[in-house]
Order: structure tokens, then C-alpha cells, then sequence
């Protein structure tokens, strides 16, 4: 059990693959794109979910109970990504990871706009980390942290050189852009324990360790290029990546509340197994039944908009 705690504690860890997933996927769908149809999709994807599951968790936890009780205004705020702009916390931590992601769309929205997201990916990439290390190093102000995310710049980059090198060609540069990705997330990684909203960890990587988690975690994604035969799966593969985003927005303070209420002292590991297993098939259902479908009204409705006053852009 005391292996299983730790490698439960370390899943924080997996939040840098997530960015690594989005620089790629980011790089991917923007290509040839208006950057209004660009921003609205991304907001089309992640919103319905995130507000359905904001819902749920609040109702959830309410009835649960939370060492720090919520309140309805503090429910309201979280509707926007930016409840601490009001002055309150986010339901769930897990919520930090999606402010960040807009912050990314913002940038990539504003770059397409201008004509350069593809054209200069590669240069973008290399003045965005030179930014992420001037502000790990020496400045070290949370402002540039928010703006530019320079924690994890690394991770976002290390997914859009991915993509540049799959897609273009692999040459030297790329390999020179990989490296310093990894270098500046091992600085990110580092300072986690740093971030007022982040839970409070217990102590740091040093810095080889956290460069070697680095280089695997965008390793990993490269590993997943390689794998062509996801093809033959593509429907399970669709369906366990839709599972996950709401199951990610549930596993934080919804799987503390139903550890503290069910899990019985003297057998730790079964109650957990059971909880995480019962977890993940409601969120299966909650993807199938709710997420896709509303995502669909709001894409129908959007669709609506368009034809009405023929706005091709979108």
C-alpha cells in the first residue's frame, strides 16, 4: 500500500504530458484555418464538458462535504476559468491545467491570425523558451508565469516541434528545440511545489531527476507516433481519449471526497480499486451521454449562426 499511495501522490506528474499531447494536437488542426473557426473549436471541444463536469462536481462535493465547504457564487465564477479574477478558488484544482490550455489558444489564436503560427512555428518555439528560461532563472515573477506559462513552455513546445518534425522532416534543429524543451520543463517541474493553486507537494525533483522525467515524458509522445497499428483501434482509441478528459476533471477533489466517505481502513487498496474502477464507467457514461451530445448542440447551434448570416469564417 505504501507503493501504491506514492504512485498515487505522482500523478501530477502526467500533467506535462497532457501539454506535450496539446502543443501537438494544437499544431496539427490549425493548419490551413480561420482563426476565429480555430478559437471557437477549441472552445466548442473543451467548454460543454468542462461546464457539465464543474456541475457535477460541485453537486457532487456538496453532498460529499470538502474540509473547505463551497459556495454557490464561488460555483458561478468557476464558469469562466478565471474564478480568482473574482476572488475565489477553483472547485477543483485540475482546473488550473484547462487556464493554462486557453492561455495557449489565446497565443496560437492570435499568431494565425497573423499569418505566422505555421510559417514561424519554429522560431516562435525558440523565443517562447528563451522567455520560459529568462523567467526560471532570473526573474522569476508570476506574471510572466501566468502570461507565458513558463513552467511548462517546454512541454507545449516540446509537442509543436514534434509535430513540426513529423510532419516536415526531421533535421538537426529539431532535435536542438526537443533538448531545450526538455531542459526548460525540468526547470518547471522543479517549482510545482512553487504555484499558490497547485496542491502542496512534499519536497522537489532535483534536477537530473526532473530532466530525465522531461526527456521520457516527451519521449513518450514521440513512442506514440510510432504506433501506427492504433489505426486497427481507432474506435476504442476514441472512446478511452474521451473517457479520459471528463475522468481528469473528476479525479482530484471528487476522488478525495469519495476516499474519505468509502474507503474502508482495513482494506485500502481493494476500496480504492473499486472507486477508481466505478469512476471511470461513470465517466464513460457521462461521456456518451452527456458530453458528446452536448457538444453537438452547441456545434448545431453554432452551425445555425453561420448559415443564417453566411459567415463563412466560422
Amino acid at each position: 500500500e505504501g507503493i501504491f499511495a506514492l504512485f498515487l501522490k505522482m500523478g501530477y506528474l502526467g500533467v506535462p504530458i497532457f501539454f506535450v499531447l496539446s502543443g501537438f494536437v494544437i499544431a496539427h488542426v490549425s493548419s490551413n484555418i480561420h482563426f476565429f473557426k480555430f478559437a471557437l473549436n477549441r472552445v466548442l471541444r473543451l467548454m460543454p464538458g468542462f461546464w457539465i463536469c464543474l456541475i457535477l462536481s460541485f453537486l457532487l462535493l456538496t453532498f460529499l462535504g470538502t474540509p473547505d465547504p463551497l459556495s454557490v457564487p464561488q460555483f458561478i465564477a468557476n464558469f469562466t476559468l478565471a474564478p480568482q479574477v473574482f476572488g475565489f478558488e477553483f472547485v477543483d484544482g485540475v482546473y488550473w491545467t484547462l487556464f493554462y490550455e486557453f492561455i495557449f489558444y489565446g497565443f496560437a489564436t492570435v499568431l494565425i491570425a497573423l499569418g505566422v503560427f505555421h510559417k514561424r512555428m519554429l522560431l516562435i518555439c525558440a523565443i517562447w523558451l528563451g522567455i520560459s528560461f529568462a523567467n526560471n532563472l532570473f526573474i522569476e515573477h508570476v506574471i510572466f508565469e501566468r502570461v507565458f506559462i513558463s513552467y511548462f513552455a517546454g512541454a507545449f513546445v516540446g509537442g509543436m516541434v514534434l509535430w513540426h518534425g513529423w510532419k516536415k522532416g526531421w533535421a538537426f534543429y529539431h532535435v536542438a528545440l526537443l533538448l531545450a524543451s526538455a531542459l526548460s520543463l525540468a526547470l518547471g517541474v522543479q517549482k510545482l511545489d512553487t504555484q499558490d493553486f497547485l496542491p502542496n507537494f512534499q519536497g522537489t525533483m532535483g534536477y537530473l531527476p526532473a530532466f530525465g522525467y522531461a526527456v521520457f515524458t516527451i519521449g513518450a509522445v514521440y513512442l506514440a507516433l510510432l504506433a501506427p497499428q492504433i489505426k486497427r483501434f481507432r474506435g476504442i482509441a476514441l472512446l478511452l481519449g474521451g473517457i479520459s478528459y471528463p475522468l481528469y476533471l473528476f479525479h482530484q477533489e471528487v476522488g478525495y471526497a469519495l476516499m474519505r466517505n468509502f474507503v474502508v481502513a482495513d482494506h485500502v487498496f481493494l476500496s480504492v480499486v473499486i472507486i477508481m474502477t466505478l469512476v471511470v464507467i461513470f465517466c464513460g457514461l457521462l461521456h456518451l451521454f452527456l458530453e458528446k451530445p452536448a457538444r453537438k448542440f452547441f456545434a448545431k447551434l453554432v452551425d445555425g449562426v453561420r448559415e443564417k448570416y453566411s459567415l463563412s469564417f466560422i
